[in-house]
């Protein structure tokens, strides 16, 4: 692992390696906050990106499958789960949708085929 810090305060970025050297992980502070996270396959490709503010997670926390296409996205707000959570499969096509409202399923779900046609709905309470 390799933090930078200034004054005794972390700033810049942090890196934690798998046991081959490879970067895992590269967390950038700004102000002794956490701005994102990147995680990383041993390939290199990223596997996950979740960007930060004021130390909550805040925006879409992408997850990547090792083809680079777009595995999940969670949107946070206040480090809560809040908004549509959307899972795709490999090959890019949706394969779910779910409404999130503080951190609990609430709403209307949706599961797709790998065509995009609609195959099942429901709701959450």
């Amino acid at each position: 692992m390799y933090t930078k810090y200034i004054n005794g305060a972390i700033s810049g970025n942090q890196f934690v390696y798998y046991p081959s050297g490879k970067i895992y992980n590269k967390s950038i502070y700004k102000n002794r906050k956490t701005h994102s996270s990147t995680m990383y396959y041993e390939s290199g490709q990223i596997k996950s990106f979740q960007p930060f503010k004021n130390r909550t997670a805040n925006g879409v926390m992408t997850y990547y499958y090792k083809n680079r296409v777009v595995k999940t996205e969670y949107p946070y707000k206040n480090n809560e789960l809040h908004g549509k959570v959307m899972h795709y499969r490999m090959d890019g096509s949706l394969s779910s949708v779910t409404n999130y409202i503080e951190a609990k399923a609430q709403g209307k779900y949706q599961l797709y085929d790998s065509n995009g046609k609609l195959i099942g709905e429901g709701f959450s309470k």
